[in-house]
């Protein structure tokens, strides 16, 4: 079966001082460079045959040093803008709590506790367009050889729509699970088709690494 290497960007500026980042290019900070040099010997002995990353340097930049340790030739880094993260519109580089207090929905697209996928921040993107976006990606990795080994580097809540795609979940399938923390490493076995999880934000590679608790995080 092929197998999915999930792997979040590193820290930046923006999520220290817990900004919506959406899709503005935020590099890394230094804390998330030396994360994805951590994430980069973790996965140092997995042979890729074949990486992909968003655009936005956060995440290409950690899929470069990844690739850096590999011990044989690394693949080719293919760049695909549709593993860019959610676009947060005009409320992109808003501190977390201003946003949370202008509309809540703004932290986890849901109201009253229940997904709201077509939530649209103004000048953004919902939830249901994410996840299109997202198939996409999906109906690309389902193209390699079933013995695969695929690093996809990408973003917090990108790579949930991602994971719900592959597992066929539907958009309602990105509230099954949390955001990665950065660089964790999330791992996906694909058969014909048929996905199944084997690890979710794994961060065992990191301490010391991570300060940001779950429920501080924001796309």
């Amino acid at each position: 079966m092929a197998r999915f290497y999930l792997v979040r960007h590193g820290h930046t500026e923006w999520t220290r001082e817990k900004r919506l980042q959406g899709q503005t290019d935020v590099p890394l900070s230094q804390e998330g460079l030396d994360q994805a040099q951590a994430a980069a010997s973790h996965l140092a002995e997995t042979r890729f045959n074949a990486a992909y990353t968003s655009d936005l340097s956060r995440a290409l930049v950690t899929a470069e040093l990844v690739l850096a340790e590999q011990p044989e030739q690394a693949p080719e880094l293919i760049i695909n803008r549709d593993l860019r993260e959610i676009s947060d519109g005009t409320y992109e580089g808003w501190l977390f709590i201003r946003a949370v207090a202008k509309d809540p929905r703004l932290v986890e697209r849901t109201q009253d506790g229940l997904p709201v996928p077509d939530f649209t921040p103004p000048e953004g993107e919902s939830i249901a367009q994410l996840y299109q976006r997202q198939q996409a990606v999906a109906a690309l990795l389902r193209c390699h050889r079933p013995d695969d080994q695929v690093l996809v580097v990408g973003h917090g809540w990108a790579l949930r729509a991602l994971a719900a795609a592959l597992l066929g979940e539907g958009p309602e399938g990105f509230w099954k699970r949390q955001s990665p923390l950065p660089c964790s490493v999330s791992i996906l076995d694909d058969q014909q088709g048929t996905a199944s999880v084997v690890a979710w934000g794994d961060t065992a590679h990191l301490a010391g690494l991570i300060s940001l608790p779950t429920n501080q995080e924001a796309p």
